[in-house]
């Protein structure tokens, strides 16, 4: 909307900063150009009263038309100052909300990179160092000692470091496999889906199977997934890392299905599994930080996420992201 003193009512108050009450638009200045827009709709008055915020930034216009001439009453312009200001905090709180997601989404993508980059320099110094002294030891043991020597304290210390050994390296490829998985950023977001499944499974014995169609009608999207962006790819990730973690913790499912359905215009992902589910009339609480982790992450993307029971019991966590069409 164009702002200027004489563009209709909110382009005035919104340059001067005041209430501007037009008692007859058909006859005053400040409609001379969009009247014929206004008397076509039916309306003959309009007050607007500016929007601002708490430091006196002006955020926008709060306008009431009327069909008919009409003088505001000191009421009418009570009303009217009153909507206004609770507009402004409306706004403000808006701003607000939409800056703290900005900066939460721009916080995890920092973490992600910095777990990235000490993954990766766990794996190029740690890693190495730990499997040359793997290598060394075995040499040693295998080739470098006399056979007096294996029958030493000495040796049977020596022999015991081996599985000390293999325990450290086991535990550093976990670790950089929990910062951020290999297959996620060389195979993609499928193949890392069912990583996480063959995980899940290991770990906690429920089953976890994935089902895997596109918009077209591919099963198991063999080549028919695209790549995705990074940062929609780790989120997706986490998000299902954290529903399965979801039902390890809480569902005393035996049972997952996962569905996965990348598409022209979203990506669709649904975890169900068949456990305790929700009590009735209950509803998932959206304090638990997990919970709200999911929503955050889905509201960066621009989705949704739905969580509810069902047929047959259970819990499911539905999740639709957006996409730029496929090209």
């Amino acid at each position: 909307v164009e702002i200027g003193i004489g563009v209709g009512s909110c382009g005035t108050s919104a340059a001067t900063g005041e209430l501007v009450i037009v008692e007859n638009i058909a006859t005053h200045p400040y409609w001379a150009v969009g009247k014929e827009v206004a008397l076509r709709a039916g309306l003959s008055a309009c007050w607007s009263q500016p929007i601002r915020s708490s430091s006196g930034q002006i955020l926008g216009t709060f306008a009431i038309y009327h069909h008919e001439v009409h003088t505001p009453t000191e009421f009418d312009i009570s009303i009217i100052e009153q909507t206004a200001h609770l507009a402004g905090i409306a706004i403000e709180r808006m701003q607000a909300e939409q800056q703290l997601r900005e900066l939460t989404a721009h916080l995890q993508t920092i973490r992600e990179e910095e777990k990235a980059r000490l993954a990766r320099e766990i794996h190029d110094d740690l890693g190495s160092t730990l499997a040359a002294l793997k290598l060394r030891l075995s040499h040693m043991l295998d080739f470098e000692l006399s056979e007096e020597m294996k029958k030493t304290p000495l040796f049977a210390r020596l022999e015991l470091m081996s599985p000390l050994l293999d325990n450290a390296i086991a535990a550093t490829r976990r670790i950089i496999t929990d910062m951020r998985p290999d297959v996620l950023d060389n195979l993609g977001l499928l193949a890392a889906l069912k990583w996480q499944s063959e995980q899940f499974n290991q770990h906690t014995g429920i089953g976890c199977r994935i089902v895997c169609t596109d918009d077209h009608g591919c099963a198991d999207c063999k080549g028919c997934e695209y790549q995705l962006s990074q940062v929609l790819s780790i989120n997706l990730f986490r998000i299902f890392q954290e529903a399965l973690a979801n039902v390890a913790r809480h569902s005393d499912a035996s049972n997952v299905e996962v569905e996965y359905r990348p598409g022209d215009n979203e990506i669709f992902l649904s975890v169900s599994d068949n456990g305790c589910g929700l009590p009735e009339g209950k509803i998932v609480a959206i304090t638990s930080y997990g919970i709200r982790g999911m929503r955050e992450r889905v509201g960066q993307l621009g989705g949704e996420i739905v969580f509810d029971s069902p047929p047959g019991g259970g819990l499911r966590v539905m999740v639709r992201v957006p996409l730029q069409p496929r090209k």
